[in-house]
């Protein structure tokens, strides 16, 4: 059992963690530039650090809402070059149990309910699931049970968007985190409940802060002041528990889940100051330039690659107007499209960019030679599903061309494989 000063001292190093705090926030302030999936891997980084987790994870729901995929992993054991691939789960919003769905993460999903797994006995004979697959082997390379480094306990959390409905609505995502069993070590210990309140509430900034990111930034002020109200009011709760249930005096651990409480406030106070400012004033826009973009882009992907990328300009060239958040889409796209060309094309074949200007747009076309892309894969594909690991870049490029505005297609003639993106040269 946990002693008193080893609740109080996890409790410390988690209600003064303000960079995690800050690492939330910038997350919710890159969704107005672009760059929130960027610092995902930092966010899970921290998270582990703060909670003393040895590996947090972050999935998402595809667009279609039937399945739950990988964003990203922190694993302390494992290198991200020999990762496998993850398979997304399959989502049976349906479900009645866990015996209804393939995993604890989907089920933790489908039920919209946190799940706390204790214990290895826990996990193997209360749920009963087996961990067998390449993905297990990787966060576990001497097995789930090895007395060493196998599995601990774990803590799975849904991500809501602040509006009401069941969890086949509500539910964009899952944050988890695992501990490994070490020995000698303090993280023999289970997770506190201090430690799983905590985690409760940057889950809920998270769902909040991605429900923003779906909606492109189409909301009102007022309705920013609406949905800030659920997460503030279960940080509140938090306190008004504490100060409830603490008579007469307040104790050392209680003050601490206070602070945590109080950094959780004002963390969500920064954001709606940020998102007054970006609501209150029109998105900054910019003049780029698309060719050197590109040229930008494929100088570092041809340079590990080894391959050779040929950029074509037809017409004179005007600069296109975007918004910084478009300008960073831009770039994603070329970049997921061009590592998709060099990556599925003969290594001797070259890959080729066309830039040409057509009226008031710009079409950018990226071209390799290579075996066809089956059809049900680019539907899924625009769906967001993520149809596998060989064209993984693919769902994002449809879903940050949808946002934006832009028509992007793809076409094969003579074993050449052509996507096409069109955009307007001003919005």
């Amino acid at each position: 059992m946990e002693s008193k000063s080893g609740r109080n001292t996890r409790a410390s190093r988690v209600a003064t963690s303000s960079t995690l705090l800050d690492m939330v926030t910038r997350f919710y302030e890159g969704i107005f530039t672009g760059s929130a999936e960027e610092q995902v891997p930092t966010i899970l980084s921290e998270a582990a650090r703060v909670f003393e987790a040895d590996i947090a994870t972050w999935f998402l729901v595809t667009e279609d809402r039937t399945q739950l995929r990988l964003v990203d992993v922190y694993n302390d054991l494992g290198d991200p070059e020999t990762r496998p691939p993850a398979r997304p789960y399959d989502l049976n919003w349906d479900a009645q149990s866990e015996e209804d769905v393939h995993g604890l993460t989907a089920w933790t999903a489908v039920s919209g309910e946190p799940l706390h797994v204790p214990s290895i006995h826990s996990l193997t004979k209360v749920h009963g699931k087996s961990h067998a697959g390449r993905w297990d082997e990787w966060l576990y390379p001497k097995g789930i049970q090895d007395p060493a480094s196998g599995f601990l306990c774990m803590y799975a959390v849904p991500l809501f968007q602040p509006t009401g409905g069941p969890p086949r609505e509500r539910v964009v995502g899952v944050l988890k985190m695992e501990r490994r069993r070490m020995k000698k070590d303090r993280r023999r210990n289970r997770f506190t409940r201090s430690d799983l309140e905590s985690f409760n509430v940057i889950a809920r900034i998270m769902g909040f802060a991605y429900f923003h990111s779906e909606r492109q930034m189409s909301l009102t002020l007022a309705d920013i002041g609406h949905n800030l109200i659920r997460p503030i009011g279960d940080a509140a709760f938090s306190l008004e528990t504490v100060l409830g249930n603490t008579e007469p005096a307040i104790g050392e651990h209680s003050r601490l889940q206070i602070k945590t409480a109080c950094n959780m406030l004002r963390a969500l106070s920064r954001m709606l100051a940020v998102a007054k400012e970006s609501y209150n004033k029109p998105l900054e826009r910019e003049n780029v330039d698309v060719v050197q973009d590109v040229a930008a882009q494929t100088g570092p992907i041809s340079a590990s690659t080894g391959r050779k990328i040929d950029i074509r300009q037809t017409g004179p060239m005007d600069q296109v107007v975007l918004t910084k958040r478009s300008h960073a889409a831009l770039i994603n796209v070329v970049i997921n499209l061009l590592q998709n060309a060099t990556q599925n094309s003969p290594r001797s074949s070259e890959v080729i960019v066309n830039v040409t200007r057509k009226g008031t747009g710009l079409s950018l076309s990226i071209e390799n030679q290579g075996s066809p892309i089956p059809t049900d894969t680019i539907e899924r594909a625009r769906s967001s599903a993520d149809p596998n690991q060989r064209f993984r870049g693919l769902p994002r490029s449809f879903q940050l061309a949808s946002r934006n505005g832009w028509d992007l297609d793809y076409s094969i003639r003579d074993r050449v494989n052509r996507f096409t993106l069109r955009l307007p040269l001003h919005p």
